[in-house]
């Protein structure tokens, strides 16, 4: 068993056999950080450096690590820490905005687990393996990330999910075996669903009663074998959502013929009651049951209003006559589908943008670093600071069956598009005039987090942004790579 206690900073040394590096090439610390860089994404790094020399470590967590016998001791788990206060208090120029609030100096010592290889190695198995059958951290859910932003003063990231869960009572697992926590943001996100109770800019989470109403309505309208992550979206077609509306608000009603909806080859399938008499009142007349046009809406007398909805189609991507001309077999039919790509919903827009963005990226920067290859005389690489380097990063990925992109590569491309030579140079610098590299590297790693899986989706008012952004990118290599 390891003992704790208090080593400085500067006598802490980054493992260059940490997984995250996982590199022969990392024979000293130095590069090992970099790589950790690299992998990580430099805009995590910098959010976590912001975050250490504003509040320090965690208290609950220290770095594990073993001692070399001389005095240094290798950092097993803890690297990441470990190497954002080097890069700060080494000046780091991609750090020189952290601001070190707390004053830590390479002298400062830091609460340290000291141990043995071997119960190290253990530790950071189970720390980074998951839950490993319970002996490993078990992750919080949606839900209870969410009560403890709420309760930490945050905002809650799934915004509909958390009020109509604090309204309707739902606060365990078993509670959300219906309809998932996520798929209730999803259902009270969604524009169709909003119009089909009446719900004029966003739903009135003070109304408990009309929320309660409204969950217990989606509740029961759920289709058969399918979420409705999966549902709401091939809404597309007024058939489509005027059988959604009766499944939620049913016209007629009849003994034991319930009306189901289910998917099937991803068609919507409404099954029909045999019997669709309208029921009588308590004075033998027929009930007025049907919709009656109200200022130009449709209402259901006596009951939650609803409108008959036709959604409006939006273009993924608003790039026609753009002057994107990258000739890449690969790459052009690609762009034609996404600039032909119709949605209909804000979430399936959010979910299906970033890999477009990121596939597009993909394949136009690797066309374009082929052709670079035989065409690096139409840049001043050779005046850039580290033009090696940047010809290196490059030029060195040739294997065409893993990932190509990363936030180093694609600004390094910027870099040398910059320094075209002859006309080209002023027009391509006027495309990335309003942003910054770090913005497109930051770009790329959330991009990255989603196509990964460790992100859901991206917000829509970003991706408007990144809309911009990767249309900027994908039109400077096209001028680069022309003749004219």
């Amino acid at each position: 068993m390891g003992q704790l206690k208090h080593v400085a900073i500067k006598h802490l040394v980054v493992w260059t056999d940490n997984p995250r590096v996982a590199s022969e090439d990392a024979i000293e610390e130095s590069i090992a950080i970099q790589i950790l860089i690299d992998e990580v994404g430099l805009a995590k790094m910098k959010e976590l450096a912001r975050d250490i020399f504003e509040y320090g470590l965690n208290s609950h967590r220290q770095p594990v690590v073993v001692s070399n016998g001389n005095g240094i001791y290798n950092v097993y788990d803890g690297n990441r820490r470990i190497a954002v206060m080097k890069c700060v208090l080494d000046g780091d120029v991609r750090f020189k905005q952290i601001k070190n609030e707390i004053e830590l100096t390479p002298e400062t010592e830091l609460l340290v687990y000291d141990t043995d290889s071997k119960e190290a190695l253990r530790l950071i198995e189970n720390e980074h393996s998951g839950e490993s059958g319970g002996k490993g951290q078990i992750p919080w859910d949606a839900f209870q990330r969410d009560y403890a932003y709420v309760q930490n003063g945050k905002k809650p990231f799934y915004h509909y999910a958390y009020h109509v869960s604090k309204i309707c009572g739902l606060n365990k697992k078993s509670h959300f075996s219906k309809i998932p926590y996520t798929d209730l943001n999803t259902i009270f996100s969604n524009e169709i669903v909003k119009k089909i109770f009446s719900v004029e800019g966003d739903w009135d989470f003070n109304n408990k009663e009309f929320i309660e109403e409204a969950y217990e309505r989606i509740c029961a309208a759920k289709p058969v074998g399918v979420s409705y992550s999966r549902y709401l979206p091939r809404l597309k077609t007024d058939e489509a959502i005027n059988s959604f509306q009766l499944k939620l608000f049913p016209v007629n009603a009849t003994e034991n013929q319930p009306e189901h909806i289910y998917m099937q080859d991803d068609v919507t399938i409404v099954t029909e009651k045999k019997d669709s008499t309208p029921l009588a009142n308590a004075e033998g007349e027929v009930a007025n049951v049907a919709l009656k046009e109200v200022s130009g809406k449709s209402e259901r007398a006596g009951g939650l209003g609803r409108n008959t909805y036709r959604p409006s189609t939006s273009i993924l991507f608003q790039w026609q006559k753009s002057g994107i001309s990258i000739g890449d077999a690969i790459f052009g039919p690609t762009l034609r589908f996404a600039i032909g790509l119709q949605i209909n919903t804000d979430s399936e827009q959010r979910r299906i943008a970033p890999y477009l963005y990121r596939v597009l990226l993909e394949m136009a920067l690797r066309h374009w670093c082929n052709w670079y290859r035989s065409n690096g005389t139409k840049f001043n690489t050779n005046s850039l600071t580290d033009s090696q380097t940047i010809k290196d990063n490059l030029l060195g990925t040739t294997n065409q069956s893993v990932s190509f992109i990363n936030p180093t590569k694609l600004t390094n491309a910027m870099t040398v598009l910059e320094s075209i030579k002859g006309t080209k140079n002023s027009d391509i610098r006027n495309l990335f005039k309003n942003r910054s590299m770090d913005d497109y590297g930051k770009m790329i790693d959330e991009l990255n987090e989603v196509i990964h899986g460790s992100k859901e989706y991206i917000d829509n008012a970003v991706l408007v942004k990144y809309d911009t952004m990767v249309l900027s990118c994908l039109v400077a290599l096209s001028i680069s790579m022309t003749d004219n």
